[in-house]
Order: structure tokens, then sequence, then C-alpha cells
């Protein structure tokens, strides 16, 4: 809940069973918290319950809009935060200096999910729901000719990535780099 304890921030209800409690996927949740604010927990279990809580600090290095997206080298991550309760899009740039299958590489700590939408200037190319994840994902870029039926490399030129909420219970923190 939010510092009035007025807005959930995520969803209403977390579910946990013991069928699966060597896979932290079930019972670890993650989410985006900014400093300085004061978040409440509720909690209602059915049998005794612990809870255990973390903090990573996140270095956000996102752009807040299109026009200012932060530039993505080959090879590098960037990371960014998505708090809960705040709608907001954190957009980069990836230059891509020649004609090639662009490859990004996303990791996700969340509660819920994050869209991740890519533009080659106004163009949408694609978008995908990106979801809590244990270790590195990849998403592969490329033309494809109906006519040839070949995959080629997606042209020459610079390519937005926005990466936001999925739905108003989402929130936590990702990695991201491109090859």
């Amino acid at each position: 809940y939010n510092s009035s304890k007025s807005s959930t921030l995520s969803s209403k209800s977390i579910f946990y069973n013991t069928e699966h409690q060597n896979n932290p996927f079930w019972y670890t949740f993650s989410f985006g918290l900014r400093k300085n604010q004061t978040y409440y927990i509720r909690v209602r279990g059915d049998n005794g319950v612990t809870v255990l809580g973390t903090f990573t600090k996140i270095n956000d290095t996102s752009g807040i809009s299109k026009t200012k997206a932060k530039s993505i080298k080959a090879n590098k991550t960037k990371t960014g935060l998505i708090p809960a309760g705040v709608s907001n899009t954190d957009w980069y740039k990836i230059k891509l200096p020649k004609q090639k299958r662009l490859r990004i590489y996303y990791q996700a700590k969340t509660t819920g999910s994050f869209k991740m939408t890519i533009y080659q200037g106004k163009n949408l190319i694609g978008s995908r729901n990106i979801y809590y994840t244990s270790g590195e994902k990849k998403i592969v870029l490329y033309q494809y000719s109906k006519t040839t039926k070949k995959k080629t490399g997606l042209k020459k030129g610079n390519y937005f990535v926005s990466i936001e909420r999925s739905n108003s219970a989402s929130s936590g923190y990702y990695k991201i780099k491109w090859n």
C-alpha cells in the first residue's frame, strides 16, 4: 500500500503454494520502491507467515521520454526501476551501425509484468510482456521476407525501446543490453 494506506500498489493477493517451495519464482516478489517513501505490507495467512525483505539499490539510467532516450552501446548493460504506484515509461536508444539481427537481452525482477516495445523511428517493430526472470532472456529482431522466405537483419539506424508497467499492480526493476 502507499503511505496513506489508501491505494494498493500490488495485486490484492499473492498466492504461495508449498508445492513450489524450491522454485524462487513462486515465493520471491520484487517491488519497485522509491527512496524516502513509506510503504505498508498487509499480510493475511491461513497458517504462520514469515516475511523477509532485502533491498537492492538500483541506479535508473533510463530516459524519461523518447526524445530524451538514453543511448545503450552494444554489450553495455543499463538498469531501470519501475516504481510502485507511478505511471512512467523508461526509454532507451539503440544505434544499429549496419544491417543485422538485433538481439536484446533482459532480466526482470517484478511483481506483475512490464511491457517492452521497440520502435524504428515512429514505426512500431514489436511489443512483448516480460515477467520475473531467474536469468537472462533474449529477444531477436529481424526482417522476414514472405516472397523469399528468408530472415535478414534490421536496417541500419536508430531504434527505440520503451519499458513500462503492464498494469497498475506491476513494479520492480530490470536490466537490458543488446548486441
